[in-house]
């Protein structure tokens, strides 16, 4: 199985300079969690890990790389709970369905993001995630641990749908990761009680509700019709298009 093939290579941890970085990199973690990104100055930093400013530089090459390194050991916390639980499913003498292995890659993810200490991180994560001014190859650097263990995910979930092209499964694990995270990092999504109309009392959304939806949405898009052709569009005597 081609998911085999990866996992040896699939968790990617931190990257460890000696016990001055660790001790720099948990401060700074420490200190986003409890002043947000704004807060993130190297002299408390330096002063939280009990250690000289100039190491920030010679280990990271400045706040901007010591930040990366706290987003990396997120991503990469995430992706080797995620990695786990699906080595455990399929370790399982039954083929796991897709809904099971949903399941493993969307609660870590709900597990992180429910704590407090963590909330900050993942929002800078999220940030350099969908962020367009952001460099590729930094996104790439950060989150390579992620996308390693996403991989082995779709090649699972390929195995649950074997008459979707290989492609067309690709797009759809974007399209979820999309979703997955606007839906998961949220905890009162924007114009909540207005989606829910004026007729119903205000009420505070379920982040574990939310992921039971997204499942169920997430499964309805990998298993549409592949070969569905979209319907063509109807030119009116304007000149216009509809449909």
């Amino acid at each position: 199985m081609t998911t085999s093939k990866r996992r040896s290579t699939a968790a990617v941890q931190v990257s460890a300079h000696g016990d001055s970085s660790r001790r720099l990199v948990q401060a700074a973690r420490d200190l986003v969690a409890e002043r947000g990104l704004s807060g993130l100055k190297v002299l408390d930093v330096a002063a939280r890990a009990d250690a000289n400013v100039a190491l920030i530089n010679y280990h990271f090459g400045g706040r901007d790389g010591l930040l990366d390194e706290v987003i990396r050991g997120m991503a990469s916390q995430i992706a080797n709970d995620r990695l786990d639980r699906l080595s455990r499913l399929l370790a399982l003498d039954t083929p796991p369905d897709a809904r099971e292995v949903l399941r493993c890659w969307i609660e870590p993810w709900i597990e992180n993001v429910e704590l407090a200490s963590n909330r900050e991180v993942m929002q800078v994560m999220l940030h350099l995630m969908f962020a367009a001014d952001v460099d590729r190859k930094r996104k790439e650097h950060v989150l390579e641990s992620s996308v390693k263990v996403t991989a082995l995910y779709l090649d699972t979930l390929s195995n649950c749908y074997p008459h979707v092209p290989r492609g067309k499964m690709m797009w759809r694990m974007l399209c979820a990761i999309g979703a997955s995270y606007l839906v998961l990092a949220q905890r009162e999504p924007v114009g909540w009680n207005t989606l829910a109309g004026a007729e119903h009392p205000p009420f505070e959304p379920q982040m574990r509700e939310g992921a039971d939806e997204l499942v169920t949405f997430i499964l309805g898009g990998f298993s549409a019709d592949s070969d569905a052709v979209p319907a063509k569009r109807v030119r009116r005597k304007n000149g216009n298009r509809i449909g």
